[in-house]
This record gives C-alpha cells, structure tokens and sequence, in this order.
C-alpha cells in the first residue's frame, strides 16, 4: 500500500484536507503519494488509498486528525496535526531537496 514514493498518511483524515493545492501539487510532482487511515468500520470516501485500522491503535485518541510522512524505507520523516499539513510537506521536500544537493 505504501510502495516506493513517500506517502503522506493521514489518521482518521484524509491527508489532503490540511493542503492546499500548490502544496498538493508539489508534492505530487515529487512523487508523493497519500494514504488515509481510516477508523474500524469507515469505508474510503474518496479516490485515495484507504485502510481501515482494525486493532484501533492508529487512529484512536491523540493520533486522530494528525498526518505522517512515510519514507520508501518505511521511516516516518515528520509528523503532526493535519493541520499542519502544508508545513510538515514543505518542510519535508526542503529537506529532500536540500539533501539531494549535497551528493
């Protein structure tokens, strides 16, 4: 589900809702994806992918409405409320870009 791009996982929240669109494109441009994970019983809501956290652990109290930053290796690069969503992308590209120069 997570494949080889980062992915941008939202709990409980689709990841998208905290973007705005230049942000959604940039990070679509660099090929990241968008994951959301959704509570026991929700089904998806629209044309992301979706998975339905059946133990409850991942989206249940304070990790509900936050998003996370997956790297290819299965690393989570940054996290925080979905609300600062566009901040925790931008953040993560600068870094990425920033890294990729310096090789």
């Amino acid at each position: 589900m997570l494949g080889d791009h980062l992915t941008l996982i939202g709990l409980g929240i689709d990841p998208r809702a905290g973007l705005d669109a230049a942000t959604q494109a940039r990070w679509q441009a660099h090929g990241g994806a968008f994951v959301h994970v959704g509570l026991r019983g929700q089904h998806a809501t629209s044309d992301i992918a979706f998975a339905e956290d059946l133990s409850d652990c991942l989206v249940q109290g304070s990790a509900r409405g936050h998003v996370l930053v997956c790297r290819p290796d299965r690393v989570i690069l940054h996290d925080g409320p979905a609300t600062q969503a566009n901040r925790i992308v931008e953040q993560c590209l600068q870094a990425l870009t920033l890294t990729a120069t310096q090789y």
